[in-house]
């Protein structure tokens, strides 16, 4: 499996990255996975089953206290274009099910890569 775009959060205790397997020669699937730090070694990595789909989801960016995570979908359904930022709230420990940021911040053409302030209020 490749890994990519690491994603550590303020508190130094969770990394959210990018996995990618192949399902086919010539397709991959892209999935989101966590890993928490414990006793100073990084866990094995477990898929964020809330945020994944059948689809490709990745370029992620996490507020500085982990409860809010926005990033780049492509071809979902209901999705405005190409690709589009979602975000999910973590409530209970667990992560929302993903909303599209919508027409303010999606456009016909293609969003990917977000950025937050440290303090979570600006994309």
């Amino acid at each position: 499996m490749h890994e990519y775009l690491p994603t550590i959060t303020a508190d130094g205790e969770t990394l959210i990255y990018c996995g990618e397997t192949s399902s086919s020669v010539y397709a991959a699937q892209q999935d989101f996975f966590s890993s928490k730090l414990v006793d100073g070694k990084w866990e094995k990595g477990v898929p964020i089953d809330n945020l994944n789909t059948e689809e490709n989801e990745g370029s992620q960016a996490i507020s500085a206290n982990g409860k809010l995570i926005v990033f780049t979908a492509c071809d979902r359904p209901g999705g405005i274009g190409g690709c589009d930022l979602y975000y999910s709230e973590t409530v209970n420990g667990k992560p929302s099910a993903p909303k599209n940021m919508g027409p303010l911040i999606n456009t016909k053409l293609l969003e990917t890569q977000p950025s937050l302030s440290p303090d979570g209020r600006s994309l």
